[in-house]
């Protein structure tokens, strides 16, 4: 709080006014548009300097900031949403020119240049789901094991794996799981 209030006079002979520009006289409405001019002038022609120092104090106080922006996020998360999706609605047209009109060459360019990545990331998921998920091994131990019975003797195969299996991959594993023997579980499924 201020030790002045509205309409004092300050050691510099100004006139101490609140915030609310709309309650100034005309006269400090003049001075105040004067001022705003002469700082945007300073600023256009200081471009660069408040460059570098915005750089520089951004690199010496990151983890201030970040801690800042998070604790303004989760306080006005609400108002935040609200806002960015009136945005999105009123701009719909423009997202979907920007981002959804070259979709396909965007995705295969990607795919062309991280081929490698693509593919270890694959890997990786696949190795993880086989590993951990009873439901994803079977289905894919399921359709493998068609696909080279197709090859050796069927000509052609006209349903999917599931419905050459007769149930639901949830049922199976139930259905296994009973004939399971004591030392028998999932994880040691590949041991023989």
């Amino acid at each position: 709080m201020s030790q002045y209030k509205r309409g004092d006079k300050l050691k510099n002979g100004k006139i101490y006014w609140s915030k609310n520009i709309s309650l100034k006289p005309s006269k400090y409405k003049f001075y105040y548009n004067k001022e705003k001019t002469r700082k945007a002038k300073w600023r256009g022609i200081n471009q660069s300097k408040i460059k570098r120092y915005t750089k520089e104090y951004y690199k010496n106080n990151i983890d201030k900031i970040k801690r800042y922006n998070e604790e303004y996020y989760i306080r006005n998360k609400i108002a935040i949403l609200k806002k960015c999706n009136s945005w999105r609605r009123k701009n719909w047209d423009w997202i979907k020119f920007k981002y959804y009109k070259n979709k396909k060459q965007i995705s295969k360019k990607y795919r062309l240049k991280n081929k490698n990545k693509i593919s270890l990331k694959r890997k990786f998921f696949h190795k993880y789901r086989m590993k951990n998920d009873i439901e994803y091994r079977i289905t894919r131990n399921l359709r493998s094991r068609l696909k080279f019975a197709v090859k050796k003797g069927l000509k052609n195969k006209t349903y999917n794996t599931l419905k050459f299996l007769g149930c639901s991959p949830a049922y199976l594993i139930k259905y296994l799981e009973f004939k399971f023997t004591k030392e028998m579980n999932w994880k040691n499924g590949s041991i023989s």
